[in-house]
């Protein structure tokens, strides 16, 4: 099997069409782009019964 790869160097606004990304702090996206939340998304941590953090 082969493999050709051909790279080419192009800015942020020529690449991205459309992206899915956790929220991003205003100061790190490009004037050029527009966001809107989908859906909001909560981080939870699992633990094992008995661990020291199980109670927070």
């Amino acid at each position: 099997m082969q493999v050709h790869v051909t790279l080419f160097e192009m800015t942020a606004t020529e690449q991205i069409d459309i992206a899915f990304s956790r929220p991003l702090l205003r100061s790190t996206i490009s004037n050029e782009f527009i966001s809107h939340t989908v859906y909001p998304d909560k981080l939870v941590a699992l633990v094992n019964q008995g661990h020291k953090c199980e109670s927070k």
